[in-house]
């Protein structure tokens, strides 16, 4: 999954949350570094998917918070994630059922864990 994707997911899950924070939850599932998450931060914010505000902090560097901004564009964004899964999903089952093996109930089973291991992934439960 594109960094891009995850940042928005996770700013869609969690309004108002932090570069840092963003960090934190994805250090430890992906490889993505700090630069790359705050270089995607600033890209989404110049093309008006989120918003940054600034919050003053005493004696450290001003907090950045990050929000959605234009939602149908943050929310195309994620739906670009969902469709690319629902892609995969549709020809599984379709070949499943062409071929009459009859494991929808195993299909069901498999996707419902896969959404459970998201939801886990990103701490939203």
């Amino acid at each position: 999954m594109k960094v891009t994707s995850l940042i928005a997911s996770l700013i869609k899950l969690k309004p108002r949350i932090s570069g840092y924070d963003i960090y934190k939850t994805l250090q430890n599932k992906t490889r993505h570094s700090h630069q790359q998450i705050y270089r995607e931060l600033n890209i989404l914010c110049k093309y008006g998917d989120i918003q940054s505000e600034k919050i003053p902090q005493e004696g450290r560097p001003d907090k950045i918070l990050y929000r959605p901004k234009g939602a149908e564009r943050l929310k195309e964004q994620v739906n670009m994630t969902n469709f690319r899964k629902q892609s995969v999903a549709y020809r599984i089952l379709e070949d499943d059922l062409k071929n009459g093996t009859k494991n929808f109930d195993q299909y069901v089973e498999v996707m419902e864990k896969t959404e459970k291991k998201l939801v886990k992934f990103f701490g939203v439960e």
